[in-house]
């Protein structure tokens, strides 16, 4: 192969294995051919699978989110972006991270939204942000909304929860840090 193949030309992926013969494959279509990857065993071969899937869609409501053009249909493609994160059998950081960058690039670039709109918004990307850390751009819109809706029920039924999960593990790193200092006087 002498040029790279971009992840936006994958036209579908698949897995491939023979019963007689001990070959992990992964098949990539482009519009140019195909490439067969062969891994050392099915373990990796899924791997990669999963990974190329994920890059593939990522890509895709990266494409979708950068130019929104009803509102309705972004609300739908947020929703679809978070489950297809937290369902992701991969685990690594950016799985979590890659939307919430997706979403505050988004809001970032669309200040004007109405009040239902943000609260649309957080309420979908809520369930990422049980056990993840917002971006700083993500974090400014959070804080810009409670100020100027502070009386928001988003506010209370999604931030409070997080702030009091915080808010726990840090007075557990505290603790902790106190009783192993103790510990060694």
């Amino acid at each position: 192969m002498e040029t790279s193949l971009s992840y936006s030309s994958i036209e579908d992926l698949q897995l491939l294995s023979w019963d007689n013969a001990p070959k992990y494959c992964v098949q990539l279509s482009f519009p140019g051919g195909t490439v067969l990857l062969q891994a050392a065993n099915s373990y990796l071969r899924d791997q990669w699978f999963h990974s190329l899937q994920w890059k593939k869609k990522i890509y895709k409501y990266r494409k979708v989110l950068n130019n929104p053009s009803r509102w309705d249909v972004v609300l739908k493609e947020i929703r679809a972006l978070v489950d297809m994160a937290l369902s992701s059998p991969l685990q690594d950081e950016s799985i979590h991270q890659a939307p919430l960058h997706i979403i505050s690039t988004l809001l970032a670039e669309n200040s004007n939204l109405s009040t239902q709109d943000h609260e649309n918004i957080i309420v979908a990307i809520a369930p990422l942000l049980e056990n993840n850390h917002p971006p700083p751009d993500l974090c400014e819109f959070f804080c810009k909304h409670c100020r100027e809706r502070p009386r928001s029920m988003v506010v209370i039924e999604v931030f409070t929860p997080v702030v009091q999960r915080i808010l726990k593990h840090n007075m557990v790193s505290r603790l902790n840090g106190h009783s192993s200092r103790d510990a060694r006087v």
